[in-house]
């Protein structure tokens, strides 16, 4: 569905949001909610090192949690060719022939698409539905993916979670 959007809007980020937004609104409820607990399963898959290194790279600048998670739902955006080659290799990342969104390699707004397509479907709020996406699912996902060596390294947010929890329980004791 993304690479057809992509194709059909010929790079341009809004067209393919509509698109995207289009195509989704014609699917039933549940595989709205599907399409976004899939699409968060690929994007939580690349939160590794070396899409991070990657990522600050190709902005010419350090990202916080939310800018990082707007380049990693970018890169889904790329379609899964670019996503794939990305976590196997992700000095592939700056080969890209993309252009920045608003000057930069992220795209907020796709991480709602499906969002905005059950809204304009049937107004209800798509965060208060319960995720559909299955064990297996995610399992399957998951080993779609083979991992290069710059992103086997523990993920950003791991990192960032266990120094949290050590600094909590700081302040704590």
């Amino acid at each position: 569905m993304i690479e057809t959007a992509r194709a059909s809007a010929k790079g341009d980020y809004d067209k393919t949001e509509k698109l995207l937004i289009n195509s989704l609104k014609r699917l039933s409820n549940h595989d709205i909610v599907l399409y976004k607990d899939i699409n968060d399963e690929y994007i939580r898959l690349a939160d590794r090192k070396g899409i991070y290194d990657a990522a600050c790279n190709l902005n010419d600048y350090g990202l916080g949690d939310d800018a990082f998670l707007d380049f990693r739902a970018w890169l889904v955006g790329q379609g899964k060719e670019a996503y794939m080659n990305a976590l196997k290799d992700s000095e592939s990342i700056l080969k890209l022939d993309a252009v920045p969104r608003n000057g930069y390699f992220e795209w907020e707004t796709f991480n709602y698409i499906a969002s905005y397509a059950m809204d304009k479907k049937c107004g209800q709020d798509l965060y208060s539905m319960k995720s559909v996406i299955t064990g297996a699912q995610k399992d399957k996902i998951a080993g779609e993916i083979e991992y290069g060596a710059a992103n086997l390294e523990s993920n950003v947010s791991e990192l960032q979670q266990i120094l949290y929890e050590s600094h909590s329980e700081m302040k704590m004791g």
